[in-house]
């Protein structure tokens, strides 16, 4: 059995955007999804966060998979540091950024504070970063830099916002057809 882990962002919920589409889309016999929900999104603790991410996440191996948006990637990325996690099935990011938002100074905290990244993650089916060319929060070349740093592919996906329902994304084909693939793999 494979299992999803989906991570929202900032201000979220599994309800919101795209969320709730993936794990209708691949729930099933063999993949089991989990939308992770976040205490508090509206003001996010690091702790708090990190804390709900040891709950509902007891093991990772090469049938894991995450994906994740926004705050949620920077905080995928330092639970990795945290537990040491060298080596996972896959992962999708969208809108990741490890630098303080111009757009949101309320999250420079958090982020200070969840600097610490994996410095080599194995990944049996890969990984990929969409962002968009019109992002009101995250700049494109934040995205960019994280996907580098990580040495993974990235899509620039034209006047896709921040990827929110109200930029049109209550779905997302070209990331669950992606994830898929990686299911696969």
């Amino acid at each position: 059995m494979q299992h999803v882990y989906v991570v929202h962002g900032y201000s979220a919920s599994p309800e919101d955007h795209w969320f709730q589409d993936i794990k209708n889309q691949l729930s099933g016999d063999q993949t089991q999804v989990t939308l992770i929900h976040f205490p508090d999104s509206a003001y996010p603790d690091v702790m708090a966060w990190q804390g709900t991410l040891d709950h509902h996440i007891p093991k990772i191996d090469d049938t894991t998979f995450f994906v994740a948006h926004s705050l949620g990637v920077i905080s995928l990325l330092h639970f990795f540091h945290r537990h040491q996690i060298q080596y996972l099935g896959g992962m999708l990011l969208v809108s990741g950024f490890r630098e303080a938002l111009p757009a949101l100074p309320e999250l420079d905290d958090y982020i200070a504070q969840s600097q610490q990244i994996p410095q080599t993650l194995q990944l049996r089916a890969g990984a990929y970063m969409y962002l968009s060319d019109h992002d009101a929060y995250v700049p494109p070349e934040w995205s960019i830099r994280l996907a580098l740093e990580l040495n993974i592919p990235y899509e620039q996906i034209a006047h896709a916002g921040h990827f929110l329902a109200e930029d049109g994304y209550t779905t997302f084909p070209a990331l669950v057809k992606r994830l898929h693939h990686m299911l696969r793999a």
